[in-house]
């Protein structure tokens, strides 16, 4: 549960919320633009903890029982399993965009058509299983307590989830914020005031 909430409730849909933010940011990071930086580094994070917690709660549901366990019973099951099927497809996709076929935007910013149908699945993907992820979160607090999960795994669950998502919007708001005061500097500056 701890690297779901990690990646789906934190990780995934900051890296979505980075690249979006700080797209038209001027700033780079080892010669690549930040936005871009930032998102492939959250998201790879977040794909691996995603993986790992796929892995963890399939061996735990069968951990005691020699008989195959019945698994994606549930609501929250389902649209996990929905969720981590996107989250594994994003970065197949976004490896793909080297492709001749799809390619890059060319630099007077036109896209082939190629190119703008890959975006827009690439992104309406992300939006998608960044939505599902964080509503999975919360069923999966609610379901750990259906199952007699105790009253102290709840406000755990519960807590790390919200100091997750409130530390990583706010770094992403910080950045943002840093971002735009440098933008605003260096129009300032080309202007000559």
């Amino acid at each position: 549960a701890v690297f779901m909430i990690a990646s789906w409730g934190c990780l995934l849909p900051l890296g979505v919320l980075w690249a979006r933010a700080l797209r038209k940011a001027d700033r780079a990071i080892r010669g690549k633009p930040i936005w871009f930086a930032g998102h492939r580094v959250l998201q790879t994070c977040g794909v691996l903890l995603q993986f790992l917690g796929f892995v963890s709660i399939i061996i735990h549901k069968q951990a005691g029982s020699s008989m195959l366990v019945p698994h994606f019973t549930t609501p929250h099951e389902v649209i996990g399993l929905l969720v981590v099927i996107f989250g594994c497809w994003q970065p197949l996709q976004a490896m793909s965009r080297n492709l001749s076929c799809i390619g890059h935007p060319r630099a007077d910013g036109t896209r082939t058509r190629a190119r703008a149908i890959w975006e827009y699945m690439h992104k309406g993907v992300g939006y998608a299983a960044a939505t599902l992820g964080l509503l999975n979160v919360v069923l999966g607090i609610v379901y750990a307590s259906s199952l007699g999960f105790g009253d102290g795994l709840i406000p755990v669950a519960a807590a790390l989830f919200a100091s997750l998502s409130v530390g990583a919007f706010a770094c992403l708001v910080l950045v943002w914020m840093r971002t735009l005061a440098q933008s605003e500097v260096k129009a300032v500056v080309s202007r000559g005031e």
